[in-house]
């Protein structure tokens, strides 16, 4: 994605007069362009004022007027203050401006692609941040850009041009959850590449972008079936490099597939493949998927601290991340009331995440199994209510709780309902019963064959 700030997208080959001389109003137009564009680092309405000129002064729809709308496109785009009406209504004229240019060949068709995707991408980054998308006004705003784009598109019968502003309108839906307009979308996509047409648009990344887009879908409705179908085929794709976003959506609704089947393991691998892959692309969803990282890996009651690795190291200090720090550090201690001390104090920090909040239960669950097993260790038999008060949990959860460790062969032993007790099944020593055995075999062995020797001497006599 373009920043508007570095280096331009293309050369330029000036053409000389008779004379050999260049343009002097085009040498006056390309100043004014590079000055209003440093103007602009320090002082936006004059900067943007700066670019109107440029595209007034030049005769036709040509490349530095395209330059300079869409550098006012990303300078109200940037805006803080955005959300006022008369920026918004200001920033779809320029755009729509803009696109007037890309259709009148301002720039080559391929430099115009680039550049209208370099602004949506910046629209995308705006609505992905927490918060940016907070206001019908500044939605509607944002999804008029990709209606403008679309049917621009259309015109100018560019495909890849329609694709790529239908995938990021679609991010959009998704994220405003207009799930109904979402759906319409993807139809639309799909129906686009069942038609095929000759071109190569949906031969590169595109097919994996649109995947992640339904796979989206399909973990928002909870629908496992046909989103490991889908998830499974996207693994297997490599006709291109994809975006490392791309595969952090896919991987992360992979974990979250995984966690719903408690496969916790299998979760575990893809949310740390999504952390890196949103790592790679500078998403700030890479917190989050740590986050899951964090919880996949106590709920598989792994040794190893996931903070441990190289990848994931640098964020264990992290303040967002804070919290579930703390609850690996009290879940490796086996301190349970550390850990629920824990949970209670940054209830905003961790219970705000809603997919964390699913599985805050089994969590719970999960680290009282491990100090319970911890605690009938020494014993044969032990009552209910000393448990129960060793976890400070009601009787009837501390036996819901046995019953499940029970069935899952982690504790050998049974519930004596009369005593109210755990009594725990006498654990045999393999080994020693085994050479006890050999032993008890060779001496019948040695009995038979001294029997066979004297029998057969005590009859000669």
């Amino acid at each position: 994605m373009s920043s508007g700030s570095g280096s331009e997208e293309y050369d330029f080959e000036y053409s000389e007069d008779d004379e050999g001389s260049i343009d002097d109003a085009e040498i006056e137009i390309e100043n004014l362009y590079y000055a209003s564009k440093e103007v602009a680092r320090s002082d936006i309405a004059r900067g943007v004022e700066g670019f109107r000129r440029v595209v007034a002064l030049g005769k036709s729809p040509g490349v530095w007027g395209w330059k300079a709308l869409k550098k006012i496109c990303k300078l109200y785009i940037d805006r803080d203050h955005m959300s006022t009406c008369n920026n918004e209504t200001e920033l779809l004229k320029v755009y729509e401006q803009l696109l007037s240019f890309f259709q009148k060949g301002a720039v080559p068709p391929s430099i115009g692609e680039k550049g209208l995707n370099s602004i949506l991408s910046k629209v995308a980054s705006r609505t992905a941040s927490p918060g940016t998308v907070g206001t019908s006004e500044g939605a509607n705003v944002f999804e008029r850009l990709y209606s403008l784009t679309l049917r621009a598109a259309r015109l100018a019968d560019n495909e890849r041009l329609w694709v790529t502003t239908s995938l990021k309108l679609g991010m959009l839906q998704f994220q405003l959850r207009n799930f109904d307009r979402l759906r319409m979308i993807l139809k639309e996509l799909h129906d686009t590449r069942q038609r095929g047409g000759g071109i190569d648009t949906w031969q590169g990344g595109y097919v994996l972008d649109l995947s992640a887009l339904q796979i989206l879908l399909y973990t928002e409705e909870k629908d496992n079936r046909k989103l490991k179908s889908l998830y499974e085929r996207s693994l297997t794709v490599r006709s291109s490099i994809p975006h490392p976003r791309t595969l952090g959506i896919i991987r992360e609704c992979g974990g979250k597939m995984h966690m719903r089947e408690k496969c916790w393991e299998d979760a575990r691998r893809d949310f740390f493949e999504a952390f890196k892959s949103y790592e790679e692309a500078g998403d700030i969803a890479r917190i989050k998927c740590l986050k899951y990282l964090v919880l996949s890996n106590m709920l598989m009651e792994s040794k190893i601290n996931p903070f441990s690795c190289q990848e994931a190291k640098s964020y264990e200090s992290n303040v967002e991340i804070q919290a579930m720090t703390m609850l690996v550090k009290a879940y490796e201690d086996n301190k349970i009331f550390e850990f629920e001390r824990i949970l209670r104090q940054n209830d905003a920090a961790i219970m705000n995440d809603p997919f964390i909040k699913l599985y805050i239960n089994e969590l719970l669950r999960t680290v009282r199994g491990k100090v319970l097993i911890k605690a009938i260790k020494p014993y044969h038999t032990v009552l209910l209510s000393y448990l129960a008060q060793e976890l400070q949990i009601p009787v009837v959860a501390l036996e819901d709780l046995l019953r499940s460790l029970i069935v899952d062969g982690k504790i050998d032993g049974k519930i004596d309902r009369v005593k109210l007790a755990l009594i725990m099944t006498p654990k045999v020593d393999n080994e020693k019963d085994a050479s006890i055995h050999h032993w008890a075999k060779s001496l019948l062995g040695i009995k038979q064959s001294l029997q066979d020797n004297i029998h057969p001497f005590l009859i000669s006599l």
